[in-house]
């Protein structure tokens, strides 16, 4: 394996996340049963993206690039088995929606900014360190940017 295909093959496990994650996000306002369903086939999606990645062995000695990736795909499995099923719990009740409920979702969704930020933000730099070592050119994902739109 070169190191362009390792590093493809954990950026096209976190496509997979994100294709779905969009289709969760452009059925929120549309159809909260959809969503739900998406939410676990984004949970299962992690659970295989994480058997994957763990199976890799470090390129060339670099840990820290796969360590990275395994990292954000259990945030990504810890964040939609838990905030956003509450967030989902939250927008069913509808026309029931208290303030409580507004501002638990505004809580929910800050932290979950600012947290995946964080993540992403290691994962990014460890891969940019990966190709700097490797020698290899890094492209931005347009399905980051497309995400990044909603």
């Amino acid at each position: 394996m070169t190191a362009v295909e390792y590093n493809d093959s954990i950026i096209e496990e976190q496509s997979k996340v994100i294709k779905l994650t969009i289709e969760l996000v452009k059925n929120m306002d549309i159809d909260l049963v959809a969503c739900e369903k998406n939410r676990v086939d984004i949970v299962k999606q992690c659970d295989s993206s994480l058997v994957i990645l763990k199976q890799l062995e470090p390129f060339n000695g670099n840990l820290q690039f796969k360590s990275s990736a395994v990292k954000l795909f259990e945030y990504y499995k810890k964040v939609y088995s838990t905030d956003y099923k509450t967030l989902l719990e939250i927008l069913n009740k509808g026309e029931d929606l208290t303030e409580e409920d507004v501002d638990q979702i505004s809580l929910i969704a800050d932290k979950v900014e600012k947290e995946e930020g964080r993540i992403e933000d290691i994962f990014i730099e460890a891969q940019k360190e990966f190709a700097k070592q490797n020698n290899i050119r890094i492209e931005e994902n347009e399905l980051q940017k497309e995400i990044d739109a909603l």
